[in-house]
């Protein structure tokens, strides 16, 4: 189990180092209201992108249904694309060995 502290923490999913913490979310409209959903956690490069790119997917589909949401999906997507440019800036995951 990984410490809050520990230098060079794993993916949450995979197990892999190097990792980062970061945060993705999506906005879903539903005419009148709309909804921000959000991951976070630490991240290797391959999980976190492919986690950026599932949320801007969901946002791009399902974020024109409502005005609030309609003006959150340019804040949201731009907001996942800065903190996806910390993890493509990490070097290729290595996996443990079991």
């Amino acid at each position: 189990m990984a410490r809050n502290d520990d230098p060079n923490p794993a993916c949450q999913n995979c197990g892999a180092r190097p990792a980062a913490k970061t945060v993705f979310q999506s906005v879903e409209g539903m005419v009148i209201i709309h909804t921000i959903r959000t991951v976070k956690g630490t991240f290797c490069r391959d999980c976190g992108l492919a986690i950026k790119d599932r949320m801007n997917q969901r946002t791009l589909k399902r974020g024109w249904y409502g005005l609030g949401s309609l003006i959150g999906m340019p804040i949201i997507m731009g907001a996942n694309a800065a903190r996806a440019s910390k993890l493509s800036k990490l070097d290729a995951p290595v996996r443990a060995e079991a």
